[in-house]
């Protein structure tokens, strides 16, 4: 269950008690109480109560494919504007959690795995989908849609100064090597560059475009 926006509209509503729109798994859109704890909306058509029962929804996959509508859909997550909210979508056929599981055990998942778009610019399905390891992910983030590497241009702080650098661990290693981060952490440093750029913020004051 994705928890929407608030629903001022339902009659159930008081001061103390808040309904929020909730998206049920299985595509329904209901009305709910704000601390609801249900996993899924148990309308006559919610195909996903029997699935509940059978225990998928904890397993990783299911939890990946969860994560992966909460981007899409959740306009409360920080990750919205990057996913959902930047027109990317979830192909119709990976709608239903079956379908995703199929297409992911047929092609190469495995526990610890995440998945990955091949082009960023286009949504999440089956021909534009792959699954790599979190390491792999990392270095990705600083490519294009098309696979192409994308330079990161380091500013300095108070804008003094700019070097250019093909990846993020070409970026990663002169921030380390010269001491010029206070993190000791090479892969916090290289996912803060690659969350940070092209952004308005700045990590120990340096920013990257």
């Amino acid at each position: 269950m994705i928890k929407l926006e608030r629903n001022r509209e339902d009659a159930r509503q008081t001061s103390e008690r808040q309904y929020y729109w909730f998206l049920c798994d299985c595509g329904n859109k209901v009305s709910m109480r704000s601390d609801c704890k249900k996993n899924f909306c148990n309308q006559n058509n919610c195909e996903f109560s029997e699935r509940i029962m059978h225990g998928n929804s904890k397993t990783p996959l299911y939890g990946t494919w969860e994560g992966m509508r909460e981007r899409i859909y959740n306009k409360n997550r920080k990750e919205y504007s990057t996913y959902g909210g930047n027109g990317i979508k979830i192909c119709e056929e990976w709608q239903m959690f079956e379908n995703f599981e199929k297409w992911s055990l047929e092609n190469g998942w495995k526990k610890g795995l995440t998945i990955d778009r091949i082009n960023i610019e286009k949504d999440y399905s089956p021909d534009n989908c792959r699954w790599i390891t979190r390491v792999e992910n990392t270095n990705y983030q600083h490519k294009d849609g098309h696979g192409t590497s994308k330079q990161i241009l380091l500013v300095y702080p108070c804008k003094t100064k700019e070097k250019l650098f093909s990846t993020i661990k070409e970026c990663t290693n002169y921030l380390f090597d010269n001491n010029l981060v206070k993190s000791r952490s090479f892969k916090t440093v290289s996912t803060c560059i690659s969350k940070y750029q092209n952004t308005e913020k700045d990590y120990f004051g340096w920013t990257f475009k």
